[in-house]
């Protein structure tokens, strides 16, 4: 039975490509370099955009990325209708919300500010516009919009989605919990627009798995058998060399502009790749994580990826020492030590960026589920270089799973101390219940363990969390002379231990932010994981036993 559904696949994959080279595939045009939204106006006279709509994320209006796009609309008096509450994995209700507000405000054209949930969310919200009476699901697959959507201005904060170049939105169904892809030609944004400035405030933990995401697509759209052309396969192999070349450096200094556009340009040459030649496994398993437990795309394709080469096995070790070379990862010795060289380098590359190998929130009676979608999205459609049966997702999904590291007892009370004290909101629950701690934010740092008064929280071998031996939190160590004194880090510290300095002197300008209650910081490094300029570092200081 097998073997006859393989050769259905490879069938359709085969047939599929000679009919895809009789499509008009387009790229967006490309505006670059830093500043680059101060051509929005232009681009909005001439393709005759009056009012366009403005679609984007809370994260991006309270980080005042969304509002630099808006003051250049204003300075030119070009009136715009505003969407600012696209979350993490877009839902069809947001996608009718969007709509909905696109015809009462009368709007003629889009511009998406964001990752690819504000992109994926707008081109869903476009097809509904030209198809009013057809739902999202009735789009969900391929080729099914048939009709081009309005203006489409494409402007990525990130470097690593791809989505201002690519065919597909990907939406998630509120009921079943299924996230689809919508894929049709006519969701190519016309323009995007590539300004670095945008990223330079992008914490590392988003810098780096935006960035693995876009590597996961060059490598994906590589191996993939068919479909793919001389350009899909030059952008797929200059996307991953920039990546390799760039992404640390940018997970490690932020405000380095150079590479942070290497790494959108990257970004954009990933997307086309992958739009052009396909994706694979590691996509197909991603979005069944994002579907059932909300887990960020680019988080998801960074476990999954050197988890699935390593299973391709012979299979891909041609391709893949192409890439070593081509990286300069393994230059020399046969293309299995080549192959193996650079799916090594993925997870050592994975785990300098903090980035885990594996997820402990995947349910036992999820894993069937998981299985039926990721199978319904990959065959026959994907062309991927090794065909997944049930058992074959069976066996890769029990390699993504780990073991829950902490977890909060049946002894908890729901005193809301954990929660109320937890530096990343990991952690929720109604006051007089249980509360539970969501793995995909959780950084493992302890503190809700000895802030528990009922000793509750356990870590992966039960042990309770308040009796370990532990490193004393790292303290922020901040560079006044490179401080702006911004104040995002005094904003964003839950335990209230930075302040601004106040001035010296009347009329001194030399300020900066200081920490004011050493004893109050709990080391949880988000003031140095969001300082856009790189000022704070965190030093971590002698083991204490307690």
């Amino acid at each position: 039975m097998w073997a006859l559904q393989k050769a259905w696949y490879r069938t359709f994959q085969f047939v599929f490509n000679y009919g895809a080279r009789c499509l008009n595939w387009r790229k967006p045009q490309r505006v670059e370099g830093a500043g680059s939204i101060l051509k929005i106006p232009e681009i909005c006279a001439k393709e005759n955009v009056k009012k366009p709509m403005i679609v984007t994320d809370p994260g991006l209006m309270k980080a005042g990325v969304a509002l630099k796009v808006m003051a250049v609309l204003q300075d030119n008096k070009i009136p715009f209708a505003l969407y600012d509450t696209v979350e993490p994995n877009p839902s069809v209700d947001t996608v009718n919300a969007i709509q909905a507000l696109y015809f009462k405000e009368g709007c003629d054209g889009f511009i998406a500010i964001g990752g690819g949930s504000a992109m994926d969310a707008a081109k869903a919200a476009g097809a509904r516009v030209v198809f009013p009476n057809r739902t999202v699901n009735q789009m969900g697959g391929l080729l099914r919009v048939w009709k081009k959507i309005p203006m489409f201005i494409a402007v990525p904060t990130t470097a690593g989605t791809g989505s201002e170049t690519t065919i597909a939105a990907l939406i998630t169904d509120t009921k079943t919990h299924h996230k689809y892809a919508i894929m049709d030609l006519h969701l190519i944004p016309r323009y995007a627009v590539l300004d670095a400035q945008l990223t330079i405030g992008l914490p590392p933990h988003i810098t780096s798995t935006t960035g693995m995401d876009a590597l996961t697509h060059a490598i994906e759209g590589f191996l993939c058998w068919t479909y793919s052309t001389k350009e899909s396969t030059r952008f797929a192999m200059e996307a991953t060399k920039l990546i390799f070349e760039n992404l640390e450096l940018v997970y490690k200094d932020g405000s380095n502009v150079e590479a942070r556009q290497q790494m959108q340009i990257a970004s954009f040459k990933a997307g086309f790749a992958f739009t052009r030649a396909g994706v694979g496994n590691v996509h197909a398993i991603a979005h069944t994580l994002g579907g059932l437990y909300g887990t960020p795309h680019g988080l998801a394709n960074a476990v999954i990826l050197p988890i699935v080469l390593e299973d391709y096995g012979p299979a891909v070790y041609e391709k893949l020492a192409q890439l070593s070379e081509l990286t300069g990862i393994k230059t020399d010795g046969s293309e299995e030590e080549k192959a193996k060289a650079l799916i090594r380098e993925i997870y050592d590359m994975n785990a300098r960026m903090g980035i885990p190998t594996g997820f402990d929130f995947i349910q036992d009676e999820d894993v069937e589920q998981m299985i039926t979608w990721a199978l319904k999205e990959c065959n026959p459609l994907y062309p991927v270089p090794v065909l997944y049966n049930r058992e074959r997702y069976r066996r890769v999904i029990k390699k993504i799973r780990t073991q829950k590291k902490m977890t909060i007892g049946a002894s908890c009370t729901g005193c809301t101390a954990c929660a109320r004290l937890c530096p990343v909101s990991a952690i929720s629950g109604e006051r007089g219940s249980r509360h539970v701690i969501n793995a995909c934010r959780c950084v493992e740092c302890g503190v809700c363990g000895r802030a528990c008064p009922q000793g509750c929280i356990t870590d992966g071998k039960g042990k309770e969390i308040a009796k370990l031996a532990r490193t004393m939190w790292p303290k922020p160590q901040i560079d006044k002379d490179v401080c702006s004194a911004c104040g995002i880090c005094v904003d964003i510290c839950t335990a209230g231990a930075l302040k601004l300095s106040l001035p010296k002197y009347q009329g001194d300008i030399d300020v900066s932010v200081e920490l004011d209650e050493p004893k109050s910081c709990i080391g949880c490094s988000m003031c140095a994981d969001n300082c856009p300029i790189g000022a704070i570092v965190m030093e971590k200081e002698e083991v204490q036993a307690l």
